[in-house]
C-alpha cells in the first residue's frame, strides 16, 4: 500500500511537471502493454540522442514523455511486465536527473534520483 501511494505521488508530480510545459500529448489510448512500452522506449532512445548532442531541454521533454507512457500502462500486469515497467521508470528518472544536473536544477535532479530509488526498491 505504501509503495502504491509513493508511486501515485511520483506519477502525480511527473504529470504536473509535464503539464507545466504545456506539452500534453493527449495520448490516452488504451494500448496493450507492449505497445505502450514501445512508445516509452522509442521516446527514451530519442532522448538519449538529444542528450548526447547536448540538447538537454529537448532530452528532458523526450524522457518526460517516455515516463508519461509508463504511467499510462493500464490494467493488471504480470510480474515480469511490472519489473520491466519499474526498470524503465527507474532508468528514465535517472536520465531526467542527469539532464537536470547538467542544467544546474539541483532540486529537480535530487527529486528524480529519489524517484529512481523508489522504483528500484519496489
Amino acid at each position: 500500500a505504501a509503495a502504491q501511494q509513493m508511486e501515485a505521488e511520483a506519477a502525480k508530480r511527473r504529470a504536473e511537471e509535464a503539464a507545466s510545459g504545456a506539452k500534453d500529448d493527449h495520448d490516452n489510448r488504451p494500448l496493450k502493454f507492449d505497445d505502450r512500452m514501445r512508445l516509452a522506449e522509442n521516446n527514451k532512445k530519442e532522448g538519449n540522442e538529444l542528450f548526447k548532442d547536448g540538447n538537454m531541454m529537448h532530452a528532458l521533454e523526450r524522457y518526460t514523455k517516455a515516463l508519461s507512457h509508463c504511467f499510462k500502462v493500464l490494467g493488471d500486469v504480470k510480474n515480469e511486465q511490472q519489473n520491466r515497467l519499474l526498470d524503465c521508470k527507474a532508468s528514465l528518472s535517472l536520465n531526467l536527473a542527469q539532464c537536470y544536473y547538467k542544467l544546474e536544477k539541483w532540486q529537480k535532479s535530487v527529486e528524480s534520483c529519489t524517484d529512481t530509488l523508489r522504483y528500484l526498491n519496489d
